[in-house]
């Protein structure tokens, strides 16, 4: 049988370039397009998640194929989209990737899942419910979320904008919820960051002068962790903690 730690996987509809090890690869490239989407192979090997990832492939290729059969004239068009594996711990897997399309423009994606309930995770489902804010508006720890998220980027646009020379103005930040999530671990198996990605077009709103990517790294706090669902805690540590796992898999940033 073979060993599928030692081979990866590739769809192809004609021959093209090797796949690398432990990637799942699906590629495909016809008279009018070139498609490649990768994803580890350790993705793969968890139920449900394979699924999802494949589920993305197809839309990805459903969407450039129709932009091939109605665009004009001879160009081929291409995407490529790659995920790499931010964390694979018991409790949570978090994947980062980036996407190229046929327009030219790079944009980055995100997912966070839960390996035991099979499911993919909404940032707000790391919350308990009840520790909602007053009027029921958001749990507690999305509000600590959301306003570190927020003192960040304002630091990094105020930053870029004094750089290039333009006025102050006051930042309106995007909801981070609605936004590409993954995580950063230390190498103990423990989440200290999230990581936010925010594309030119959510900048848009936040600054017109300069709609640029930001990659936005949110430390957690000791405030997030206590209303954290005790499924999802343990997985968390705060910047400087020392505390080891005897499983772990969080592979360098």
């Amino acid at each position: 049988m073979l060993n599928m730690l030692l081979f990866s996987l590739a769809l192809t509809a004609d021959a093209t370039a090797p796949c690398p090890a432990d990637t799942v690869c699906i590629m495909r490239d016809t008279d009018r397009y070139s498609f490649r989407f990768t994803y580890p192979m350790a993705a793969a090997r968890i139920a449900r998640l394979d699924g999802i990832l494949r589920e993305r492939a197809t839309d990805a290729e459903a969407a450039l194929a129709r932009a091939a059969e109605t665009g004009e004239g001879a160009r081929r068009l291409r995407f490529e989209s790659h995920y790499r594996l931010d964390a694979e711990l018991p409790e949570i897997v978090a994947l980062s990737g980036t996407i190229d399309n046929w327009d030219g423009w790079r944009s980055r994606t995100a997912l966070l899942f839960d390996p035991r309930a099979h499911e993919r995770l909404d940032l707000g489902d790391l919350f308990h419910a009840e520790t909602f804010d007053n009027f029921l508006t958001r749990p507690r720890g999305m509000r600590a979320v959301q306003n570190s998220f927020c003192h960040t980027l304002s630091d990094a646009v105020r930053s870029r904008r004094a750089e290039a020379q333009l006025r102050e103005l006051d930042i309106r930040c995007p909801n981070v919820r609605s936004l590409p999530v993954t995580t950063i671990c230390n190498g103990r198996g423990r989440i200290l960051s999230l990581r936010a990605f925010v594309t030119p077009e959510a900048t848009r709103a936040v600054d017109p002068d300069a709609p640029l990517t930001y990659a936005v790294n949110i430390d957690v706090t000791a405030e997030m962790i206590g209303v954290m669902k005790q499924r999802y805690r343990v997985a968390f540590g705060l910047p400087g903690e020392t505390r080891g796992r005897r499983r772990r898999s969080c592979p360098s940033t």
